[in-house]
């Protein structure tokens, strides 16, 4: 899809990045695993706008945008950023997180897995409260295809 190119490209240069790719292991794994039953949330292009001048851990940011299991609507579940990240909801047409929640674009079932087609970044717990996303986060954001 091409709405999807700038997420395609964190994913790459999180995966070129022998450091990064260590820490989104578990993300860039579950992936490429068409055995892998997943819960997945993708931001179009114009989701990463807000974030164009911020600096963030793009692995962690990652690894929060997917659920190593099928969600049930109204659970709540742990990312594979881990619990301290906070937990994703989806309630009808939208995903909640701790900071910010996003509307379902459209809904894709990829083998064992569904991909959530998302209007928006979901955000860590880290971020919530903080003034900027760049004041609660160490990384630069890969730059735009």
């Amino acid at each position: 899809m091409p709405d999807l190119s700038t997420l395609v490209s964190v994913v790459n240069n999180v995966a070129g990045d022998e450091t990064l790719a260590e820490e989104a292991k578990p993300f860039l794994d579950a992936i490429q695993d068409p055995a892998a039953e997943v819960t997945a949330f993708a931001p179009v292009n114009s989701a990463f706008e807000p974030l164009a001048n911020a600096t963030y851990n793009a692995a962690e940011v990652l690894m929060f945008h997917a659920v190593a299991e099928a969600m049930e609507e109204g659970e709540g579940y742990d990312t594979l950023a881990g619990a301290a990240a906070g937990q994703l909801t989806v309630n009808g047409g939208e995903v909640e997180g701790p900071c910010n929640s996003a509307k379902l674009v459209q809904t894709i079932e990829v083998c064992e897995s569904v991909l959530h087609v998302v209007d928006a970044v979901l955000l860590p717990a880290k971020f919530c409260g903080s003034p900027s996303p760049a004041q609660a986060s160490a990384g630069p954001l890969p730059p735009r295809p």
